[in-house]
């Protein structure tokens, strides 16, 4: 069904280019039988043809493989059961391509001596587009259709389109108002009307006459004389006389460009616009290649689209975040496809302005030929044989350079916004050959009217002169004007969505404030408590707390690796508390949500297989494809696309699939942006007592967020007690303390929802609002990605913790050994930029503040450990930093799209500079799980079979970048990822943790010693 709606969608612009191909082919051939023609120039044009044949088949079928090669097609192709709307869809595609043609095909009754006849095609055209509208919504389509769905839905695109339309319903009667006295035989610009005498003939006489004298022709192309001074002027002041020519070519080949190749591709693409600058310098004729673009791109609506793509393609070569964030993590064709549409829509637009404009023009045309002695044969050169489409215009002189006959020449309309001269050439054997040249309006009319740009006082025809001018003038102000119109409409419309007009957001979370029962919260007091006291009488058993870092899809991998490592040990079962940012919360996410399996799995399952390969699913695509819908210009955030994604992929589809239901102690990180009055110091002294103004009498709508928190945590969590989080009374002042806000999930947030919101990363998402209710009303929280205050979770589990061992000692029980597991991912740097400090402000000085007062927590902690549990109870931390080579100076960036291939280079060299690899997505997983296999255990046993192919290939094409990844100089000698001797890093801190459990933790079937049972 979707292939057969998308050979009907192609049919018209098919049946366009094999017309022009048809058209090209048979110029070339006339061309190419003249004998007089030399051979190189023959084989030259021979080239050229077959290159333009290439290009017209070959990219777009190299497009079209290179999309469909991402596609799982077994999600998208298939039987399926019989649906009426996709039926229904289909029939109406074809009617679309049908009825275009039937518009487009000439007619008697379309007659452009009609009053209305440029209203026609335009009004079959609203129409056809307002039934495409309906057609995709109701009364055919689903009540909520999500772009998720793959069904046709209204989107943005078609909406902007008919908005577009609407300022055309202008059109006539904006062009009438201008041009129809221009066409009055007795037309005299009025301060030139004196007397008959001294104004000489009207306007529309004096050009006529010129219609039979002017040659329109320029004569056949010479080559030019390549002199010093002409190619000087080439090559340094034609580009500074077309900047925005010389910049949209690199500017769009750098949105499409992955993002390890955009220096390459601004680089070709800069190479390729100046070739053409340059070339349009040399003569005046190859200027016409600048005149096209010109009409294209920068003409208009074009040219407000044109300086958007350019300063997007500068922003992202600077690397600026709000714009490379972005267009890095965009899949192939999500922003290109959305600005090639636009070029589109406002092309539409163009010729439907255009096509009004050039019928009062033509009718000009006629009406100055009618003033003319008429020959219906056009027998005589000074005669004209005028027709609805067209008019043969005779040239009494011509130039003797010119070799275009006098005689039956034709000056017809030309697309939709230009004039054509046509006329025939003889051959060496006496063949005609048609040759035409295209004019555009006003340069038409200067030709005709001989405007030398001096004043018209000077010049022998100045009724003629100053008719143009002032015709010029309405032609200018009558494309403003309607692009104006366009402009304002666009812009009126979007501020009524609700962006620019300030209204209320849907809310991305509402949670109710009551504390949930204890039967569906987690005690982790009670679950330290357990361990540190175990039923059997033996040793007291290990807690494993696990804090996992932010960076998108790089820090969810990794965090999933570090998971199923502490499978592969034993270790999973030992986990009471988990605390994540970003990336890597979504993966504690997975984890809650699928634990029953994930923990009854052996590592080596497909559970586990499934838990690495979907946190690589291209979440960023789902969240850009879905930017049409209508509902994220109302009054939905973009977050929720994200949610959406994360609850389609990573979801068990289970009922209970809630924060509450988490089997462990779950704590997900966000950080606040805006928050209520309520909650400071100084917002409760400003606005508590305002007398008339007060603010709790306010509607919810008009009271706003305010920024006092802001940088504070809101965390989203299943723990019973919250209390444990620094009190808004300070001792210094108000509001001079670390705010936490606790969400405790009462069986209203999904986990996935939680994901997204710890997720939520600028500038790709808005700021996520949360709405929190209670018997006193609703409170309103803006929230974004957690990574903003302290990007590794680390600091709100070590709050937590540090109450919850309080607890313990306070009431005499034992606190067990504990392990603070920090799978750590951000993306690192320290090579020196030059920023003006702007890295310290945003970066740097607050992950140093976190590492201090996560020192500073842990000295705490260990310091309320009773003395008599001195023995067994203690605090570790076991820092397990993914290895530099694979996070820094290349490796995989921050988002949320794994690429096909990650560049890695040596992370130790003094200077950023030496060789590169590129390692393959199945290589680059399966190197992150090698991080965390058991040392006891022969690695062939771990592995999965396309793992051990995978890192087979790395030991024998890649050898640096394990010994990177150990920091080994041994050359010729691969080193075991598993003993690496690299100090502070990741090896070794796995194999320190390892060491907390015996060598027989667990064999390769998951079965678990004695002692483990011992510590469970």
């Amino acid at each position: 069904m979707a292939l057969l709606a998308f050979v009907a969608a192609i049919l018209l612009p098919g049946l366009h280019i094999y017309r022009v191909l048809g058209d090209v082919i048979h110029r070339y051939a006339a061309l190419f039988l003249k004998t007089n023609i030399e051979r190189c120039r023959k084989t030259i044009l021979s080239v050229i043809l077959l290159m333009f044949v290439v290009l017209l088949f070959g990219v777009p079928l190299y497009l079209t493989r290179y999309y469909l090669a991402g596609l799982d097609v077994a999600g998208v192709c298939g039987s399926g059961e019989f649906r009426l709307v996709a039926w229904l869809q289909l029939v109406f595609a074809v009617l679309v391509v049908v009825a275009v043609l039937w518009g487009r095909w000439p007619r008697k009754w379309l007659d452009v001596t009609r009053p209305n006849y440029h209203r026609v095609p335009f009004f079959f055209f609203a129409l056809l587009l307002l039934a495409m509208v309906l057609l995709s919504g109701h009364p055919f389509g689903e009540p909520v259709i999500r772009e998720a769905y793959n069904l046709p839905y209204v989107n943005v695109y078609l909406i902007a389109v008919l908005i577009l339309s609407l300022p055309l319903l202008a059109v006539r009667e904006l062009a009438d108002e201008m041009f129809p006295e221009f066409r009055r035989r007795d037309y005299v610009p009025r301060h030139l009307k004196r007397s008959p005498e001294e104004s000489g003939d009207s306007f529309v006489r004096q050009l006529g006459g010129r219609l039979a004298t002017v040659e329109l022709f320029s004569g056949a192309p010479t080559l030019p004389e390549l002199s010093a001074p002409r190619i000087l002027y080439a090559l340094l002041i034609n580009p500074m006389r077309y900047p925005l020519h010389l910049l949209l070519p690199p500017a769009l080949l750098i949105l499409i460009a992955p993002y390890d190749l955009v220096q390459l591709f601004w680089s070709v693409g800069l190479l390729l616009s100046y070739a053409v600058v340059y070339t349009g310098g040399i003569t005046m004729r190859w200027d016409r290649i600048l005149f096209v673009m010109t009409r294209f791109f920068f003409e208009g609506l074009p040219l407000l689209l044109s300086v958007v793509v350019i300063g997007l393609g500068v922003a992202r070569l600077l690397d600026i975040h709000y714009v490379a964030s972005i267009l890095d993590v965009a899949p192939f064709g999500a922003v290109t496809f959305i600005i090639i549409m636009l070029y589109a829509a406002f092309w539409l637009y163009n010729i439907w302005l255009n096509h009004s404009l050039q019928h009062h023009l033509f009718l000009l045309l006629k009406e100055a030929a009618d003033t003319q002695p008429r020959s219906d044969d056009g027998s005589e050169d000074t005669g004209y044989s005028i027709n609805n489409y067209y008019c043969t215009i005779g040239a009494t002189t011509t130039d003797k350079h010119i070799d275009v006959l006098a005689r039956h020449r034709d000056l017809q309309k030309h697309g939709a916004s230009a004039f054509a001269v046509v006329g025939d050439i003889r051959s060496g054997e006496g063949m005609l050959t048609s040759v035409y040249q295209v004019w555009s309006p006003v340069d038409l009319f200067k030709k005709l009217a001989g405007d030398d740009d001096s004043s018209e006082a000077t010049q022998p025809n100045p009724v003629l002169i100053e008719g143009f001018r002032s015709l010029r003038r309405r032609i200018r102000l009558y494309r403003g004007l309607m692009n104006l119109f366009a402009v304002g409409m666009l812009v009126l419309a979007f501020m009524t969505t609700g962006w620019l007009g300030g209204a209320y957001d849907d809310a991305n979370l509402r949670v109710d404030d009551t504390p949930p029962p204890p039967a569906i919260s987690y005690d982790l007091v009670e679950a330290l408590a357990a361990r540190g006291n175990p039923q059997s009488g033996g040793q007291p058993g290990p807690a494993i707390i696990v804090a996992a870092s932010g960076g998108g899809t790089r820090a969810a991998l990794y965090t999933q690796a570090v998971l199923r490592g502490l499978k592969r040990i034993g270790a999973l079962d030992d986990v009471v508390l988990v605390s994540g940012v970003s990336g890597g919360g979504v993966a504690l996410a997975y984890l809650a949500a699928h634990y029953p399996a994930l923990a009854r799995e052996d590592a080596k399952g497909e559970e586990w297989a499934r838990f690495g390969s979907h946190m690589a699913d291209p979440f960023i695509q789902d969240v850009l494809e879905g930017v049409l819908e209508p509902r994220l210009y109302w009054r939905t955030r973009t977050g929720v696309l994200l949610a959406e994604s994360f609850q389609r992929r990573l979801g068990s589809g289970a009922d209970n699939d809630k924060v509450a239901e988490s089997p462990i102690g779950f704590v997900l990180n966000t950080t606040i942006v805006g928050h209520p009055w309520q909650d400071t110091e100084l917002t409760r002294n400003l606005f508590d007592d305002a007398g008339d103004n007060a603010i709790d009498e306010l509607p919810r709508e008009e009271v706003p967020p305010y920024t006092v928190h802001q940088g504070g945590r809101l965390i989203l969590t299943n723990l019973a007690d919250v209390g444990m989080f620094p009190s808004s009374k300070s001792p210094l002042a108000d509001d001079i303390h670390f705010p936490v806000t606790p969400l405790q999930d009462n069986k209203q947030i999904q986990l996935m929802q939680a994901g997204a919101l710890n997720a939520n990363f600028p500038p790709v998402f808005f700021n996520a609002p949360i709405d929190v209710h209670s018997k006193n009303g609703a409170r309103r929280y803006y929230v974004t990605d957690g990574g903003a205050t302290d990007n590794r979770g680390v600091v709100t589990a070590l709050y937590i913790l540090r109450d919850a061992v309080e607890k313990l000692t306070q009431a005499g029980r034992k606190v067990p050994p504990i392990y603070l597991v920090v799978a750590e991912a951000s993306a690192d740097t320290y090579d020196y930029g030059g920023d003006t400090g702007l890295d310290a402000a945003f970066g740097g000085a607050k992950k140093m503040l976190a590492n201090g007062l996560i020192q500073e927590l842990q000295s705490q902690i260990k310091g309320k450990i009773n003395t008599e549990d001195a023995d067994t109870a203690t605090l570790e931390t076991f820092y397990m930093n993914m290895p530099m080579v694979l996070r820094t100076r290349g490796g995989l960036g921050t988002h949320w799209l794994m690429p096909g291939h990650v560049r890695v280079s040596n992370p130790y060299t003094v200077e950023k500079t030496g060789p590169q690899h590129k390692l393959s997505k199945k290589q680059y997983l399966c190197l992150l799980d090698e991080l965390f296999l058991s040392g006891s255990i022969d690695p062939m046993d771990q592995r999965s079979g396309e793992c051990n192919a995978a890192i087979k290939e790395v030991e024998q094409e890649f050898p640096d970048v394990i010994r990177w990844i150990c920091r080994d100089p041994v050359p010729g000698k691969v080193p075991d990822p598993r003993t690496c001797i690299n100090p502070g890093g990741q090896a070794l801190n796995w194999r320190a943790l390892q060491a907390k459990y015996p060598t027989q933790v667990a064999d390769a079937t998951g079965t678990v010693s004695s002692h483990q049972k011992q510590h469970r």
